[in-house]
């Protein structure tokens, strides 16, 4: 039995708001490898940010992982007792969307209702994206 059997199976059944994850996960059941790639860490959050693989699983991008790590950012800032002004902007890559909205529906149960940059902006590296436009008008 895999290692990570028992995970796979919890993921698969209650994975059940992104059908993407499920498929992939059914696709690679039998692939110890694939399985054991997709969870035998949690996605490090690094000097880039939180960046992967977009995919199911704990060492993947996808709405699971986005909401555990805006989770640690909203615990800070609540026991900080810095503004809980959070700016939040997405690019056009696959599932940008989706991890902005996602993001924002944490911050907010958090009590930190987030700055939602309409649209999308250019992915990195270009200079300034529109979260950084949105914050200064938020600080005055």
């Amino acid at each position: 039995m895999m290692q990570y059997q028992s995970t796979l199976d919890l993921w698969l059944a209650r994975a059940v708001e992104d059908p993407d994850l499920a498929t992939e996960l059914e696709a690679v059941r039998s692939d110890p490898d694939a399985v054991t790639d997709r969870f035998y860490r949690d996605l490090a959050f690094g000097t880039g940010g939180l960046r992967g693989v977009i995919g199911a699983g704990t060492n993947r991008m996808n709405l699971y992982t986005v909401r555990r790590a805006t989770q640690g950012l909203a615990d800070y800032l609540n026991a900080s007792g810095l503004p809980k002004k959070v700016a939040i902007a997405h690019d056009s890559r696959r599932k940008g969307e989706l991890f902005c909205r996602e993001a924002a529906r944490v911050l907010a149960a958090n009590g930190s209702p987030p700055i939602c940059t309409p649209g999308w902006s250019p992915p990195p590296p270009c200079p300034g994206p529109p979260a950084t436009w949105a914050a200064a008008p938020a600080s005055a």
